[in-house]
């Protein structure tokens, strides 16, 4: 939540979709959810590093595979 939260704090400002009024809105909203996230963070865990600018997030996991057809697959066995 507060990776995400960064990311649109930081990205908001190019939104060609809101007027100025609705960009204050957006970001007034994350970075409530970004103190939540790490008030949450810290009840559970104690202290917790800060991060208010985003961070690269490394994908790990592998892509998707294309979608195989089911019945065709199935008549086969």
């Amino acid at each position: 939540m507060i990776a995400v939260a960064n990311d649109l704090i930081a990205k908001v400002d190019n939104s060609a979709f809101i007027d100025d009024h609705d960009v204050l809105n957006v970001k007034e909203e994350a970075r409530f959810l970004r103190a939540f996230g790490y008030f949450m963070m810290m009840d559970m865990f104690g202290n917790v590093p800060l991060k208010p600018t985003p961070i690269m997030i490394i994908k790990i996991l592998p892509g998707r595979q294309p979608e195989r057809n089911f019945t065709t697959s199935w008549k086969a066995n």
